[in-house]
C-alpha cells in the first residue's frame, strides 16, 4: 500500500492512553479497502484475528523472515497457500486498530522485530 507512516518501531509516549505502546512494526495510513500485497514471496501460516492486530495474516520466507499484515478488513487468502511478492493478500482496514483506517506491517528477523522501512525499496525491484 502506499500512505503515509503513522509511527516507527520501537516505544512511544501515547498521550491519548496517557501510557506507552511498543510498536514492533509501522501503521501505514491507507483508505480501508486498499489492496494489500505481499512484500516477498512466501507461505501463509496464519489467518485470523489476533488481539492488539485484528485481522491478520502471518507470511514465512524461508526459515529466518516473517511478515505480518494486520488491521484488515478481508483476508483474500489461507494458511498453507504459496505467495508471490507482489501477489494481493488482503484489503486494509481498521481491525483492532487505534489510529482507525491503516495497514499495520510488521517484518520479524529469526522471530525479533527488524525496522522495515529500508525493505521497500528492495520490494519495489
Amino acid at each position: 500500500v502506499t500512505g503515509d507512516i503513522l509511527n516507527h518501531i520501537g516505544k512511544k509516549r501515547d498521550h491519548n492512553f496517557e501510557s506507552y505502546i511498543v510498536y514492533n512494526g509501522i501503521n501505514i495510513k491507507t483508505p480501508k479497502g486498499t489492496p494489500v500485497r505481499a512484500v516477498y514471496e512466501g507461505k501463509v501460516l496464519f489467518t485470523g484475528s489476533l488481539e492488539g492486530y485484528g485481522n491478520l495474516i502471518i507470511l514465512g520466507h524461508g526459515e529466518k523472515y516473517h511478515s505480518l499484515y494486520g488491521h484488515l478488513d478481508e483476508i483474500i487468502t489461507s494458511v498453507g497457500k504459496k505467495v508471490r511478492g507482489g501477489q494481493i493478500i488482503a484489503k486494509s482496514g481498521d481491525s483492532g486498530s487505534l489510529v482507525g483506517e491503516s495497514l499495520y506491517f510488521e517484518l520479524r528477523q529469526m522471530g525479533k522485530p527488524i525496522e522495515p522501512t529500508g525493505w521497500f525499496r528492495v520490494a519495489k525491484k
